[in-house]
């Protein structure tokens, strides 16, 4: 990975297809992509939430990688009358411990088999400083927000399960949180559509958004650009297919938070307006 100077770090996503909540169907999957990850020589790799569901120590060759890996699990239960946690960790090479982030808003079908979690963790690797927000957690709780600008992140995860019809909902969504936080964020979904008690889950698209456009490098440029569209925001977009990519993700665009003095809040306001109509159109 390149320092923080150098302003870009390589993340390689993976976007399984959503076909079995069966442990070990999922655990071979996720071998099976994890090893066209690792060809990719990426500085960490990204799968979804509950991706492969389990603690990575199951497998012998997924615990001990070379490279940094975030995975979806649940946690178990620590004490009596306690619920399973919905968890994201990131795994190190050579280290026996993971850093875990439980989601903490939870969706009220999880209620009833989880607890959601109570603290923000900050996940370093190599001076890069990553957040992670679970799913149904990235819609609520301005608190988030405030909290990741202070942390002064880096870049954001944002491992989901998101329900196939909900998928243009994320994609704009997606856009405001990133001009929000003022970072990068790294969407990493599950292909397919496979329904579930009524819910139709898959739909990928998982995607790296960027704070600004994609064809402004500073602020300046930023404010002077009039073209209001969130897909100018979107450095790649998948499908609906099982796919393996990997990216540069560029660290160096301006925190507006972070240039409060300078910003064009007027026209902030109107990307952020822009996406927020978006959202409403997709939803009627």
């Amino acid at each position: 990975m390149e320092n923080n100077k150098a302003k870009k770090v390589r993340v390689t996503i993976v976007q399984p297809l959503f076909d079995s909540w069966e442990f070990e169907t999922r655990l071979k999957k996720c071998e099976r992509l994890v090893s066209i990850a690792l060809k990719n020589k990426a500085d960490f790799i990204c799968l979804p939430e509950l991706f492969p569901g389990r603690i990575l120590k199951h497998s012998e060759m997924l615990w001990n990688l070379d490279t940094p890996i975030f995975f979806g699990h649940s946690w178990p239960p620590q004490k009596e009358n306690d619920k399973w946690k919905n968890s994201y960790s990131l795994k190190l090479p050579k280290q026996e411990n993971i850093v875990r982030q439980d989601k903490l808003v939870l969706s009220e079908s999880e209620k009833a088999e989880y607890d959601s979690g109570d603290e923000i963790r900050v996940f370093e690797i190599n001076t890069v400083k990553i957040g992670v927000i679970i799913c149904h957690s990235l819609p609520f709780g301005p608190e988030l927000i405030t909290f990741f600008v202070k942390k002064h992140f880096d870049l954001v995860i944002v491992p989901a399960l998101a329900p196939a019809y909900h998928i243009s909902y994320w994609k704009h969504f997606l856009v405001v949180r990133a001009m929000d936080l003022g970072i990068p964020l790294i969407f990493v979904n599950y292909a397919g559509n496979k329904e579930d008690d009524g819910v139709i889950f898959g739909g990928g698209n998982s995607s790296i958004i960027l704070p600004m456009p994609i064809d402004c490098n500073n602020l300046t440029q930023f404010i002077k650009n009039k073209d209001v569209d969130p897909k100018m925001n979107f450095l790649l977009c998948l499908g609906n297919t099982e796919e393996v990519i990997t990216a540069d993700i560029p660290l160096d665009q301006k925190n507006y938070y972070r240039e409060r003095k300078n910003i064009n809040r007027s026209l902030m306001s109107s990307m952020k307006k822009y996406c927020y109509e978006m959202i409403d159109h997709e939803d009627k």
